[in-house]
């Protein structure tokens, strides 16, 4: 990692953000319920001739939720809930069609 005159130097760490894995785990201690494990794996450079990143079994990042949490938690990290958009587009050189009106967004929450 990093060294005496730069401590800060260190390899950059890559992930592939849509690879999240999930393993049980025992419950923290004073809690209860069912807990998971969630993690990422590192990805490496590729050795040549091959170019781009290769999968690896090396842990990269990884913290502890309540299972209850699981679906709430890929909700979140991967946008999953739809926010739908509802949008005028004018012109404001086109004042014979659109009169004096400009552009507006409007959102519409679903449920």
């Amino acid at each position: 990692m990093g060294t005496y005159e730069n401590p800060f130097l260190c390899e950059a760490l890559i992930i592939n953000p849509m690879e999240l894995k999930y393993e049980n785990t025992a419950t923290p201690s004073g809690q209860e319920g069912s807990f998971v494990k969630v993690y990422y794996t590192r990805l490496d450079k590729a050795s040549p001739p091959f170019i781009g990143y290769c999968k690896t079994n090396r842990l990269a990042v990884s913290f502890v939720i309540k299972e209850t949490q699981k679906d709430e938690f890929e909700e979140y990290l991967y946008a999953i809930k739809t926010v739908n958009l509802n949008t005028s587009w004018v012109s404001q050189f086109d004042e014979d069609i659109f009169g004096l009106c400009y552009g507006c967004w409007n959102e519409i929450k679903k449920i």
